[in-house]
């Protein structure tokens, strides 16, 4: 008997996009699926819109709920589906026709807890390569330890997860980053995760006055990416290699999206993150901050999350 899959997509003002996104799901190869649309408190005329998919499938579920952001919408998504696996679809984006087929294929062969696909960006001009691209590899069984390039897969859209992994993870509500703990998290509780090369997951770059939160990023967002630290690091043991990567990609942040003017203080509150991790381990964070930092501004950064 095929797996069902559990499609999660939340919805927030996003009515000029939400036809391509169902369009994507009506043409799945892959049958045995339910959806989960949670209208975020939505103020556009979106709910029109779902409710004419919603005569058209069964399977499709809709749950109303007053705007209270991203995590909490997939958290509740979570709580409603039924499925033997997971997948996120963000309102904006959309997936290629053997996107879910395609997953579940390698999740069944592999017995994998995770598969990850390939994202696509695109825009108005077209489609161009998400950063993520050149770090996939056909991998089975990984963990960040043989491959640290794992952990720029932060994103929780373009991969399939086994329900039973991510049973006790929960998105962190009310922050941004959100989907930095919650895969970091499974990264650190399961090795048996898989890639393909196979076009997955197309991932809208909105333009103009309509830009998403992740294409805007400033002091107030690295804020946010270190209590998603800060929890992953309380919650778990920690080890070396995964302090340095978090580390390098900490730095990368302040040089890339904070204000000269607010550098300062984004070091500072990274230095009070390090040194918590002092506190769980044996080895001094803010030496290795001091030989990250004089690394990290001779080179160019391959961390960009």
């Amino acid at each position: 008997m095929e797996s069902i899959v559990s499609i999660i997509v939340p919805v927030y003002n996003c009515e000029k996009y939400l036809v391509d996104c169902f369009n994507s799901i009506e043409r799945q190869t892959y049958k045995n699926i339910e959806v989960i649309i949670i209208n975020d408190g939505s103020k556009d005329n979106g709910k029109n819109i779902i409710n004419d998919y919603l005569k058209k499938h069964r399977n499709w579920i809709l749950l109303d709920q007053k705007n209270q952001g991203l995590s909490v919408s997939r958290n509740n998504g979570l709580e409603k589906s039924k499925g033997d696996y997971i997948f996120f679809l963000d309102s904006d984006d959309y997936i290629s026709d053997k996107a879910i087929e395609v997953l579940v294929k390698k999740a069944t062969q592999l017995d994998s807890d995770i598969v990850i696909g390939k994202m696509i960006n695109f825009n108005s001009t077209g489609l161009f390569p998400n950063y993520t691209s050149k770090y996939l590899k056909t991998f089975s069984k990984i963990d960040y330890h043989k491959y640290p390039q794992l952990l720029s897969f932060v994103h929780a859209a373009g991969k399939l997860y086994r329900r039973k992994i991510i049973e006790n993870v929960k998105f962190i509500p009310h922050i941004k980053h959100e989907d930095n703990y919650f895969n970091l998290t499974l990264f650190l509780k399961t090795t048996n995760i898989s890639m393909i090369l196979d076009d997955v997951y197309y991932h809208r770059i909105r333009e103009g006055n309509d830009k998403s939160i992740t294409q805007n990023l400033n002091y107030s967002t690295f804020k946010d990416l270190l209590l998603n630290y800060e929890k992953l690091i309380d919650e778990n043991d920690v080890d070396k290699t995964l302090n340095v990567i978090l580390s390098r990609k900490m730095i990368n942040y302040i040089y890339v999206y904070v204000k000269k003017d607010e550098r300062k203080n984004a070091k500072n509150d990274m230095k009070i993150l390090l040194n918590r991790m002092d506190r769980k381990n044996d080895y001094n964070f803010l030496v290795l901050y001091r030989k990250v930092y004089e690394l990290m501004v001779r080179i160019v950064v391959t961390f960009k999350r």
